[in-house]
């Protein structure tokens, strides 16, 4: 019998105190659906343009809502050709224009905002289809895609809106992998990407090669440069030519064996994040200790777009942390009483 899960997932915030002597605000509502205009009731994710339009992805297409009414866009349709496909799971808005659309199978489609057409985002140069998994912008308007077969793909707007490209990639001769684990952009704006087999870096139009044989999983900017770990858990910091500086090695001072799982700011302390123990980096003395105001195991490690961290566990606890201050904040989001509540639907007859 197939079985169906329902998993109810209780998004908490934290709200500050309001008086009673508030003013009122009086808030206005309209309810979308199928009948004035989305092509599915089935809405993904949302963002808002320059403009101030609203962007839906769908199942079934994307739709734009203008505060009056609801244009939709489909592969089928004239003109609409470029959007490769109506199954859409992700929309990122780069501030300069561009909206990557991230498609069924990991493939992208682009739309040009301020000329309000779809356009070919690798400027004519390269494959359209191929997968990408990640995207990212970085602060002189670029936008990064990349995966774990395919490598990083580059897209540059010009001004004028013409779009050019860069792939870098095994085949190409530029990468020794092509399966890339992080790219991460530092204060001075060099792009540092990590592959499975080497560590590289991108100032300009120039790539230079940092390690050529390490698999590198994590990257973290801080107060005294930027750091890496290898999946051997050594930590390393580049230096101000580029090379790399081996700092400690994590896993031979963690009280038991652990994975690391992600890397997180806490003012000018590191905090390592592992399956098991939460850590603290002195990063003065190299000395590795237990943190005592965050405990995650396998715990998810997320960025806003300033770049303050959140991560949640498996128990329903989130961490919130300032960049800046080194500041905590946490809340039970839901307890884990109750997530043994949750009950195993019947299979549909």
């Amino acid at each position: 019998m197939k079985k169906t899960f329902f998993i109810i997932v209780l998004l908490a915030g934290m709200l500050t105190a309001m008086a009673d002597t508030a003013p009122y605000i009086g808030f206005r509502h309209k309810l979308l659906n199928t009948d004035n205009g989305l092509p599915t009731n089935y809405i993904t994710t949302m963002v808002q343009d320059n403009l101030g339009y609203i962007w839906m992805a769908t199942t079934n297409g994307l739709a734009r809502y203008d505060g009056y009414g609801v244009q939709t866009y489909r592969h089928e349709d004239k003109g609409n050709e470029l959007l490769l496909r109506n199954r859409i799971r992700n929309l990122y808005m780069n501030p300069n224009g561009l909206m990557l659309i991230r498609l069924q199978h990991d493939q992208y489609s682009c739309y040009d905002t301020n000329r309000q057409r779809f356009v070919d985002f690798t400027g004519g140069q390269y494959d359209m289809q191929a997968s990408y998994r990640e995207c990212q912008f970085m602060k002189n308007g670029d936008t990064w895609l990349w995966s774990k077969l395919t490598g990083a793909l580059r897209i540059r707007y010009q001004t004028g809106g013409d779009i050019s490209a860069r792939l870098l990639s095994e085949s190409g001769g530029e990468l020794t992998s092509n399966d890339i684990t992080f790219i991460s952009e530092d204060v001075a704006g060099t792009v540092w990407i990590g592959t499975v087999k080497g560590l590289y870096a991108m100032r300009g139009d120039l790539l230079t090669c940092a390690n050529s044989n390490e698999a590198f999983n994590f990257t973290i900017t801080m107060p005294q440069g930027q750091y890496f770990t290898n999946a051997d858990g050594v930590l390393y910091r580049a230096g101000k030519d580029g090379r790399l500086q081996q700092m400690t090695h994590l896993k031979e001072q963690m009280r038991e064996k652990a994975g690391i799982w992600g890397l997180v700011r806490k003012g000018d302390r590191l905090v390592v994040v592992t399956n098991r123990v939460t850590y603290e980096l002195d990063l003065a003395t190299r000395q590795l200790s237990v943190c005592q105001d965050i405990q995650a195991p396998q715990g998810r490690v997320k960025h806003d777009n300033r770049d303050n961290t959140y991560i949640t566990d498996a128990n329903g606890k989130v961490w919130y942390i300032d960049r800046q201050t080194g500041r905590v904040l946490s809340i039970q989001a839901y307890s884990p009483e109750q997530l043994t509540q949750v009950q195993e639907a019947p299979a549909a007859s």
